[in-house]
């Protein structure tokens, strides 16, 4: 890989834990994590026009939906699944319920979707431009990132879960390239995940 190419990718994951770190080390209040991610996606979203990022190139595509959705959607049901029964033989941690009302509806149709655009779509297209081919590097790379933005829950299980998580999306957005297909596992998981009290 080039030199220049080094110091995008650089410039690029500086972009993504910087304000995960500020939020980790108490620079911003713990409340500021949901502006903080809204915002970055923004700014993604303003990097993918300037750097002519086609719609299908960041995974929003309808070619490969249905394998997207099928793979994407086994995977969350049999995640699911081990969760609710982890949950009913009291395997799981305390229930910790949000305290908005209306999390849940925010989680699904917001913050899921955005995580996605992020560390799936935006994520790829940004390695694969600057010459990252090999779907180990795309794959781990996008994964680590993701599990990063977990950091400032100081929680260990939840890096190792959203770390396998990212791997496994990871490795079907890989195959099937599919934006809707990503978004949809997310909610479905993550909310159940928080519902659970696993996160």
């Amino acid at each position: 890989m080039e030199r220049k190419n080094w110091i995008r990718l650089s410039v690029f994951f500086a972009l993504y834990a910087l304000p995960v770190t500020l939020l980790w080390l108490d620079f911003f209040s713990y409340e500021y994590r949901v502006p903080l991610i809204l915002l970055l996606a923004l700014l993604m979203l303003f990097y993918c026009y300037i750097q002519q990022f086609s719609w299908r190139e960041l995974g929003f595509r309808k070619d490969n939906l249905k394998p997207a959705l099928f793979w994407n959607g086994l995977l969350a049901g049999v995640v699911v699944l081990s969760l609710v029964l982890c949950s009913y033989f009291d395997l799981m941690r305390t229930l910790k319920a949000p305290e908005w009302a209306l999390f849940y509806a925010f989680y699904v149709f917001v913050s899921s979707p955005a995580q996605e655009f992020l560390y799936r779509s935006v994520t790829f297209a940004v390695l694969k431009q600057n010459k990252v081919a090999s779907a180990l590097g795309l794959i781990s790379l996008s994964a680590v990132n993701y599990s990063y933005l977990h950091i400032f829950y100081n929680d260990v299980l939840t890096l190792l879960v959203t770390l396998m998580m990212g791997l496994l999306w990871g490795v079907i957005y890989y195959k099937y390239p599919n934006f809707w297909g990503t978004a949809f596992s997310h909610a479905v998981l993550g909310a159940t995940s928080i519902f659970v009290g696993l996160i």
